[in-house]
């Protein structure tokens, strides 16, 4: 019983950085994979943040990198973020 409490907990650690190993091993720790890469945007029109009168096109973004953020506002942390 002696030896294997030893082991058990040995063998358990050993296991859960293989899991880890696994996981983590992308052939580029910089590239995550996804199933939009390679897709095109969709069209969009939407009034700017800081001028409603101006508006930005899918074009106005095109050859920079650029962060969406899309809600559907039937979900509570929309809501949330959106004052409503």
């Amino acid at each position: 019983m002696n030896r294997l409490s030893f082991v058990l907990p040995l063998a358990v650690f050993a296991l859960v950085v293989a899991i880890f190993f696994a996981g983590f091993s992308l052939n580029d720790p910089h590239q995550l994979p996804s199933p939009l890469i390679g897709k095109a945007f969709p069209q969009f029109q939407a009034p700017s943040l800081f001028d409603e009168q101006q508006q930005i096109t899918t074009e106005d973004l095109i050859g920079q990198p650029t962060l969406v953020n899309v809600w559907a506002t039937c979900a509570r942390p929309a809501s949330v973020s959106m004052n409503r």
